[in-house]
């Protein structure tokens, strides 16, 4: 009697012993490397593990892969904030085969959340991260390895991703406004406009980074900041923090005569598509645990608004008004929502 099961296994077991014959092995999940047989290097984030907020050093994510094409994906909440493709730094021979079947890589990311591109972290929180370890990035459905670690954020910074959601653009219901007679702001690129509201441990907190890639806010503060050089001031773009107005410069702290960088200010970099809010603690109370940011791209001050911002640095009230008037945007946008 023919015994269909029995000669399935059979054939299978053949295969496998043609496939092993031949110096090939099936594809495996990359493997956490907690060990040195063949490393001198070990992993310093495990599944479980916690990463402590310090901004002068890096934690260490370390695997194996059955592949030369491995990849690590970094995500929180589905958005993912790190990936790298990294060339492997060693390879063994594991099985004894006379070929290589096992690749080593590993990566380092910095404890002050530098290299997470869209983190939301309050001062002082603790949010979670997940790792996606993916075996041999040339397959169509390769295995993969997903462990999670805690970002420990400490008091010093604060991280918000702005969501596409919490973004206004004007009005195009027809209204009649001023934004068609602007001349500061650039009328091809739609203004946009952002609040949020980031949790700070009182005067602890001296930086806050918003980041609005993927957002309406990226495309109108780059195309505000097409005309400027690093250090120069963004006149077509403003922002206020706890409603009082602080300068926005391209990529560092403003170079004129009337700052000094002790002062409050804000960055934008157009290649993180960030801004970045320094000296937050001036303008924060000691037991404050929220700070209110208000964020215009493409729409900048009036000229009483641009005046008034400018005294509160170090300019005269002759200079700060002289500076007002070449700089002031005159326009008023109809805004909406963007979801709208």
């Amino acid at each position: 009697m023919f015994n269909f099961t029995t000669t399935t296994k059979s054939v299978l077991l053949v295969a496998i012993m043609l496939v092993a014959a031949a110096g090939g092995a099936l594809a495996a999940a990359p493997t956490v490397d907690t060990e040195t047989t063949n490393t001198s290097t070990t992993t310093e984030l495990n599944d479980g593990g916690t990463q402590a907020y310090n901004q002068s050093t890096t934690s260490l994510i370390a695997w194996s892969a059955d592949s030369e094409h491995s990849k690590i994906e970094i995500s929180q909440d589905g958005d993912t904030l790190y990936a790298a493709s990294p060339s492997n730094y060693s390879a063994a021979d594991t099985d004894s085969s006379g070929s290589l079947d096992t690749w080593y890589f590993n990566v380092s990311v910095a404890d002050d959340g530098a290299d997470y591109s869209g983190l939301d972290a309050n001062a002082g929180e603790s949010v979670t991260l997940n790792v996606t370890l993916i075996n041999n990035t040339e397959v169509s459905n390769p295995d993969t390895t997903n462990i999670s670690y805690t970002f420990a954020n400490g008091n010093v910074e604060a991280f918000e991703d702005v969501d596409e959601t919490s973004v206004q653009t004007p009005s195009d219901s027809g209204t009649f406004s001023v934004a068609s007679l602007a001349f500061w702001s650039d009328n091809a690129t739609d203004p946009a406009k952002t609040d949020a509201t980031i949790g700070v441990t009182g005067n602890e907190t001296e930086t806050v980074t918003l980041s609005v890639a993927g957002t309406p806010m990226a495309e109108a503060f780059s195309t505000a900041a097409e005309n400027t050089e690093s250090g120069d001031v963004i006149w077509s773009s403003a922002t206020s923090l706890d409603d009082e107005y602080v300068v926005v410069a391209n990529s560092e702290a403003p170079d004129t005569d009337w700052f000094n960088d002790s002062q409050p200010y804000a960055t934008y970099d157009e290649d993180a598509q960030t801004l970045t809010y320094h000296n937050v603690d001036e303008l924060t109370a000691d037991d404050a645990q929220d700070l209110e940011i208000s964020a215009t791209g493409n729409d900048g001050l009036g000229l009483t608004n641009t005046a008034s911002m400018l005294t509160n640095y170090d300019a005269t009230w002759s200079s700060a008004y002289g500076t007002a008037i070449w700089n002031a945007d005159f326009t008023e946008p109809d805004w909406e929502d963007s979801d709208e």
